[in-house]
């Protein structure tokens, strides 16, 4: 098999790490709570209140026209009450109930969120309503109110536990899709699973990922999980693109020797042939000078070493096909001096190649002959020789031209 150790190290590299289940209201103290505790007519709540009204002036106009704002603030904040209630009660129940109860909590968490748009209530609601369905193990609509929760509040706090949710459901979906469950193409049982495309749809949140906090904890994780998920499939240019994007926009990341090592083997594979363009071929030496400056540690272990050698070899041989095909070309035009340049070369600079030993031989054949092909029809440069430039009809200064 051609690919052997790069697909094991895939398939162990896969599970990068994620974080694990929350089972609790993990933000009991935060700003929604603030204002959940403070009962309507405490002397503080109007002052607290006004100040957790993020509306802005359009919105705030709309409400008041569409009958909603002020007064509907302690509605919003009951029906929060109320679906935390619910989510305690789903948290200690097991089976069929506990599914129930966390999608019935989920679903007074959004009209909640809905009573009072632009608060810090809306922005823990809706974070609550995809926690809810997440233990309800029903991931697409999870998902879908962590993506609200983004769009409505992009820099939310709960950001890192969105992100941390959406790499499980993620990673779920992805090994769903490796063992093969989905036998028709539209999934209409498996509240767990999208509807459709479940792998195309968990390499898509690996990547939204990455654009939600491109800074976060869990970003080059999510990069590199979906390289090596192309890198899989075989989709050699998507999952170089990846790697490459890990090289560079995470330098810090400790998945940067596997993104030079799966980055390089990427390359080989894309290249196409002599002749093609060999630019990923340098881009491929550029990568091992770059591994053997920045990775002495990892490159003596004796597994890294032999692929990395190996990637070494191969470079060297295609380089050297690369430098005989365009001999072989300029040889067969009889041009050659350009033929004895490239086989020089290829002796030069891929000694160790059998390409290098062939080389030699055709020089050998070709030494005494002519750097350039004989002139064909030169008999006719003697019956039409080449005509001179035609002289200017009028010679002389622009004023006598004038005149």
């Amino acid at each position: 098999m051609r690919i052997n150790i790069f697909t094991l190290l895939a398939i162990g590299l896969i599970a990068v790490p994620g974080c694990s289940s929350f089972q609790k209201t993990p933000w009991g103290d935060g700003l929604a709570a603030q204002e959940i505790a403070s009962p309507p007519n405490s002397p503080d709540a109007g002052e607290g209140l006004e100040i957790e009204d993020k509306r802005n002036a359009a919105v705030a106009l709309t409400d008041y026209v569409t009958g909603k704002g002020p007064a509907d603030r302690e509605k919003a904040r009951q029906l929060y009450r109320d679906a935390e209630a619910l989510f305690e009660q789903a948290s200690a129940a097991e089976g069929k109930p506990r599914m129930k109860l966390f999608r019935k909590s989920a679903g007074v968490f959004v009209k909640a969120s809905k009573e009072w748009k632009d608060s810090a209530l809306e922005e823990d609601a809706l974070m609550m309503a995809g926690e809810s369905y997440f233990f309800a193990d029903d991931f697409p609509e999870s998902d879908k109110m962590y993506g609200e929760l983004l769009e409505r509040h992009p820099r939310s706090r709960h950001i890192d536990r969105v992100v941390a949710r959406r790499f499980e459901i993620a990673k779920y979906w992805l090994a769903v899709d490796k063992q093969g469950g989905q036998i028709l193409p539209v999934n209409l049982t498996n509240h767990r699973l999208p509807a459709l495309d479940v792998d195309g749809s968990g390499i898509k949140l690996l990547d939204q990922i990455r654009y939600d906090a491109p800074t976060g904890k869990l970003a080059d994780d999510a990069t590199m999980a979906a390289g090596l998920e192309y890198f899989e499939r075989k989709k050699w240019t998507t999952a170089d693109g990846f790697f490459s994007d890990l090289r560079e926009s995470f330098p810090d990341s400790n998945h940067q020797f596997n993104a030079h090592l799966f980055g390089l083997k990427c390359k080989l594979e894309i290249y196409q042939g002599p002749k093609y363009s060999g630019t990923v071929l340098n881009e491929a030496e550029d990568l091992v000078s770059r591994m053997q400056r920045l990775f002495a540690n990892e490159l003596e272990k004796q597994e890294n070493r032999d692929m990395v050698s190996k990637a070494v070899a191969e470079i060297d041989h295609l380089q050297a096909e690369r430098l005989y095909s365009r001999a072989q070309f300029r040889e067969l035009r009889s041009e050659n001096g350009a033929a004895k340049f490239y086989y020089r070369q290829l002796i030069e600079e891929h000694p160790k190649t059998s390409y290098a030993e062939t080389a030699r031989e055709r020089l050998a054949a070709i030494e005494g002959k002519p750097d350039n092909p004989p002139q064909r029809l030169a008999w006719l440069n003697k019956i039409f020789p080449d005509s001179e430039p035609a002289k200017p009809i009028m010679v002389g200064s622009p004023s006598n031209m004038l005149r």
